[in-house]
């Protein structure tokens, strides 16, 4: 998928790129890679989404009705290695948090911290971690409708800046 700026500069990298390899041209994409993409040419924008695909993660976890909850991870926990004898050897961890780690980088950069936590303990996850796993799914399952915007014209070009000195 090539997104640009200015038409020519697309159109040019279409071409060269044709040359070498195989290549459809579709101008409008409303699905790729399981992420919902839309955009709006008039204002410069790019929205993304992942609904279907944390709907299929909800029901292959088997918490497709959980409640949802306000944050992806609770900040008053902090988690730690696990002992042998509170492992959770049934649950393949590895790959469910891999499951999420793919969302971070397409639509959801707001779970992208307790993936980065939870992928820590991918060689010997407890019950406790796999605990918090469901949590961010929970988070996901009341956040599904949120798409990342990308791009956007601009008004001006001043160069804005918050300070918290005195």
């Amino acid at each position: 998928m090539l997104i640009g700026g200015v038409k020519e500069a697309v159109k040019y990298l279409k071409t060269n790129i044709k040359e070498r390899l195989k290549m459809d041209n579709i101008e409008d994409v409303s699905y790729l890679l399981g992420i919902k993409i839309k955009q709006n040419r008039r204002k410069g924008t790019i929205f993304s989404s992942q609904k279907l695909y944390i709907d299929k993660i909800l029901k292959k976890f088997g918490i497709q009705n959980c409640k949802s909850v306000s944050t992806p991870m609770d900040p008053n926990f902090k988690l730690v290695p696990s002992t042998d004898s509170n492992q959770d050897l049934s649950f393949s961890f590895r790959k469910a948090v891999g499951l999420l780690n793919f969302m971070t980088s397409c639509s959801r950069p707001d779970i992208a911290y307790v993936i980065s936590i939870l992928s820590q303990f991918l060689e010997q996850p407890s019950i406790i971690h796999v605990a918090s796993f469901k949590r961010v799914l929970c988070y996901l399952q009341g956040t599904k409708s949120l798409e990342l915007s990308l791009g956007g014209l601009q008004n001006s070009l001043d160069i804005l800046g918050y300070s918290n000195s005195v």
